[in-house]
């Protein structure tokens, strides 16, 4: 409602309830009144201003301060404003799921869902925060270099400088998680989790944002100084977008990139980017980095947790159910397999539930390495396609990509109609003959005639009509060719000593 509608509202409700009695004050001093009755209410502005307004508590806002790294952890999902292209055929936005240290305002985990989040997403990005980089399993380096070099080598930036970060980055073992109330969160298998790894589950009051504000906060800034920049940014709605947006676009990032894109900005920026939370309360122009703060705390506080060890992280990871092929197993079109599985092709595990099928854990942005899990052991599993490995080929399938994306609409139909019209054929087959010896005596005759037409042919028995040699070779060649007794020589009439003695012994 705007001002003007609530001054006629009000002028219409007086008339009615009081006539002339009452006399109305100027427009401009009904303007003064309205603004200063809703100064700070928002009452005329955003209907989501006010509902956030709505949701803040009644009492004054506090501060609590975590006295070490991991005492006071927050995890949240949002959609994120950008259009990703979630394969060949989906684009959409996915959903961000971070992992927030207050003590040092740390980013622990971050991971990107193509719909919404699942309780098994979230047990996946805690087991990311409780192994640190450099002991994660197998293929998990391969899997950022590959990815990264969209960034980095066309930059000509070394990937040694995004490992050196990514390494760097601190390790805390979070001893509270504060969670809103989504289903996922309340969900038995996150919970169990957390249990069995003795973390503590805060849940929020409904409707109250300011129990975790922090990682609210740390969305914003992902939003404002990365997300903006991608290509297919949307807006968080319609007024927040332009006219011209790429939503629909080719050159869209997939989900696997924008992952890693991520994953490369916080080891970059966010971890080593001076913080307006981590202020010296005695020099309050200085500000601390994540990764400085985290150190300055680590300097006195001592570290009670180990990380987890590579069994730990495949043992929450999602589990697959497949069945043991000679080839290997198929994981999301790829195909893995392992020298360890010889002997154990088309057998069949003992869980009667799954058929027989053995459960083979996957890492959702580990492209290299899944693993079998058998008798409490990770069997590591390899992509075993490796062509791309192969030098110039990542340049050949981004080029075959972009031809995909452009393929003519009418093609896949023009080629349905045509190879339908040859398989009619083929399992029609020619009509059968009415009479075997008149057809048999056609096709002789007919193959007669096309050798004895066959230029090539040396033992031809068509007659050749002698021709008159001309004093000049070039217009004897013309007048051969013009003259029509060798229809099919393609331009090549065979003239020499050695076609004169075959035809010679052909006279006689």
């Amino acid at each position: 409602m705007s001002r003007t509608t609530a001054m006629e509202q009000i002028t219409r409700r007086i008339k009615r309830l009081h006539g002339d009695a009452v006399k109305l004050p100027s427009r401009a001093t009904f303007y003064r009144l309205l603004e200063a009755d809703e100064h700070g209410q928002f009452t005329f502005g955003s209907a989501k201003t006010r509902e956030s307004l709505a949701l803040q508590p009644d009492g004054t806002f506090g501060t609590r301060t975590a006295l070490r790294p991991g005492e006071l952890v927050e995890m949240d999902s949002t959609r994120i404003d950008v259009m990703l292209r979630i394969d060949e055929k989906t684009i959409g936005r996915p959903e961000l799921t971070i992992l927030l240290d207050v003590a040092t305002r740390s980013i622990l985990a971050a991971m990107l869902r193509p719909e919404g989040t699942k309780s098994v997403d979230l047990v996946a990005v805690l087991a990311r925060a409780l192994v640190p980089y450099g002991r994660r399993m197998e293929g998990v380096r391969e899997t950022r270099r590959l990815i990264s070099t969209a960034w980095a080598d066309n930059q000509l930036v070394e990937q040694e400088r995004f490992e050196r970060l990514r390494l760097a980055q601190p390790y805390v073992f979070p001893d509270a998680i504060t969670t809103d109330r989504g289903r996922n969160y309340l969900s038995r298998h996150f919970r169990a989790a957390c249990e069995a790894l003795k973390i503590s589950l805060i849940t929020s009051a409904p409707h109250t944002p300011t129990d975790k504000p922090h990682v609210e906060r740390a969305f914003g800034a992902i939003n404002s100084m990365l997300l903006q920049h991608a290509k297919g940014y949307v807006g968080r709605s319609v007024e927040h977008r332009g006219r011209d947006t790429d939503a629909d676009s080719s050159a869209l990032l997939t989900i696997a990139q924008a992952q890693e894109l991520i994953e490369d900005w916080i080891a970059v920026e966010w971890q080593n980017r001076p913080h307006d939370g981590l202020r010296d309360p005695l020099h309050p122009r200085i500000k601390l980095s994540p990764n400085e703060m985290c150190r300055a705390f680590r300097a006195y506080v001592p570290e009670l947790h180990v990380p987890l060890t590579r069994d730990d992280y495949i043992a929450l990871l999602p589990v697959h159910y497949r069945v043991l092929n000679r080839y290997g197993v198929i994981i999301d079109h790829r195909v893995y397999n392992s020298e360890r599985l010889k002997g154990m092709w088309r057998r069949k595990s003992n869980d009667k539930v799954r058929n027989g099928r053995w459960p083979i854990r996957v890492d959702p942005y580990n492209l290299h390495v899944v693993w079998l899990e058998r008798d409490g052991e990770f069997i590591p599993l390899r992509w075993s396609n490796q062509v791309h490995e192969l030098p110039m080929l990542g340049d050949v399938w981004r080029y075959a990509r972009t031809e995909y994306a452009n393929r003519p609409e009418g093609l896949d139909a023009e080629r349905r109609e045509l190879a339908m019209a040859i398989k009619a054929f083929a399992g029609r087959g020619n009509p059968a003959p009415r009479n075997t010896k008149q057809i048999r005596s056609n096709r002789q005759r007919a193959r007669t005639t096309a050798i004895a037409d066959d230029p090539m042919n040396l033992t031809s028995v068509k007659s050749i009509e002698a021709e008159d040699q001309s004093a000049d070779s070039s217009e004897s060649s013309v007048e051969s060719a013009s003259s029509g007794e060798w229809p099919n020589t393609g331009g090549f009439p065979l003239i020499g000593e050695a076609f004169d003695e075959v035809r010679r012994r052909i006279d006689e």
